[in-house]
């Protein structure tokens, strides 16, 4: 067939076949050069060319199996049509010579060396849409790759070496070091030192751990307990995962009992006075004087007062129907009149035009629902008008209404768990 072809058309054919091969050299070179962690993690992100080629690599007996079955086939084609040109064109005294000559620097440029560079430089370019292709060819061959793969892979137990017995691509502690430390902007340097500071865990001692509670002990006096809690708990995962062999059970026995701090509350009179405080004449006034009048009532907390939507008053049933945002709990609350009034008051002639939908909103643009500062600021604001003592760390937050409201509760000698369910403990 090759003997009446045109030269020119053999020529395209070798041509042709010395970009198969080039494909065949890249793409083995990819998919050996891929990094398995990444290609397992875009394969769970549901990555498909990724899929196919982390399942292609698990046997890479036959993967290799079918690229060299395609690679050695094309250039062997490929050498075989060079020669009958090198005869045609030169003559058979120095036809094969100068055919092997210029096929041996085709092939070595343009399929070896060139093609294998680039998937060097960019392995998941290359791997992952070749993966889809190795897949068909392999279903395609796969009588043939077995046949290939049962010899040579007797020739390799012959010399000792499982095929079948796939290396461990997992990093020892040292080699993690090392990633994380060539890690470069990719991990914030802060980041570093805490990944680093976790695979030297193994190198902590009993001495470091009493190191630690002497320096901790003067800054948490208070709160030494809930220190001595959490290490406790942090070496017995480490035991339990062996990467530490240190025992603080015993280091650790007795600890200073947890000081109990009692939190303020505000009287009868200071409450009284910080209502009465709160001018409702302008609209941050109403929606003050709203929000107060809600948390003495109801016991919420700031953030589930600020959360409040338009859609979780029921004024049909004087109630308030919302999910807490500590809890995550439904949570149903009676609306008394006064608060029902002062909420009314501030949405019907407080609250400016705007598509949010919670109650409260910035009375300046953005139209948006308060912030989480909220509480702090009005109570800055409330307590130094209404003439209250108050210092920073008093306790006298708007967190403190909600211990007022608790406090009423518990004096007034109401037991049930209806009373509780309005401060939102139990729900």
């Amino acid at each position: 067939m090759t003997d009446n072809a045109p030269v020119g058309l053999l020529v395209a054919l070798v041509a042709v076949l010395i970009v198969l091969s080039a494909f065949f050299s890249a793409s083995e070179t990819a998919l050996m050069s891929l990094n398995r962690y990444r290609l397992r993690h875009q394969a769970r992100a549901g990555h498909r060319g990724a899929r196919v080629a982390e399942r292609l690599l698990q046997r890479p007996d036959r993967l290799i199996g079918v690229i060299l079955l395609g690679n050695t086939a094309t250039n062997l084609a490929a050498a075989t049509i060079a020669t009958i040109i090198a005869l045609r064109v030169v003559g058979s005294e120095w036809g094969l010579l100068v055919g092997t000559i210029v096929l041996t620097v085709v092939v070595l440029i343009f399929a070896e060396v060139a093609p294998k560079t680039l998937a060097a430089l960019n392995p998941p370019r290359y791997a992952l849409p070749s993966a889809l292709v190795y897949y068909v060819l392999l279903k395609i061959a796969y009588p043939v790759v077995w046949v290939i793969n049962l010899f040579t892979n007797g020739l390799l137990r012959l010399l000792g070496v499982r095929p079948d017995q796939i290396a461990s691509h997992s990093l020892s502690a040292e080699e993690l070091r090392t990633v994380v430390a060539e890690a470069g902007v990719m991990v914030p340097r802060r980041h570093q030192r805490m990944l680093l500071s976790i695979l030297d865990l193994d190198a902590v001692t009993v001495d470091d751990v009493r190191g630690f509670m002497v320096e901790m002990a003067p800054r948490r006096p208070a709160g030494i307990g809930n220190v001595v809690w959490s290490l406790k708990r942090f070496f017995a995962f480490l035991n339990a995962a062996g990467l530490s062999d240190v025992r603080v059970d015993g280091l650790l026995a007795h600890a200073a009992p947890r000081r109990v701090r009692a939190l303020p509350c505000f009287t009868r009179e200071e409450t009284g006075r910080l209502l009465e405080g709160i001018e409702t004449g302008t609209p941050c006034g109403k929606r003050d004087y709203a929000m107060v009048v809600l948390a003495v009532s109801t016991g919420l907390r700031c953030c589930d007062i600020v959360a409040l939507r338009l859609d979780e008053i029921d004024w049909h049933r004087d109630e308030i129907r919302l999910v807490q945002a500590k809890t995550s709990r439904p949570l149903v609350l009676p609306l008394s009149a006064l608060a029902g009034n002062a909420v009314a008051e501030w949405i019907l002639h407080g609250r400016p035009d705007c598509d949010a939908p919670e109650v409260f909103v910035r009375l300046k643009a953005p139209l948006v629902k308060l912030g989480n500062s909220t509480g702090s600021t009005l109570m800055r604001r409330r307590l130094a008008r209404a003439g209250v003592d108050h210092a920073a760390r008093d306790g006298k937050s708007f967190h403190a209404l909600r211990r007022t409201t608790g406090t009423r509760l518990k004096t007034g000698r109401v037991a049930s768990d209806a009373s509780w369910q309005r401060i939102g403990q139990i729900a």
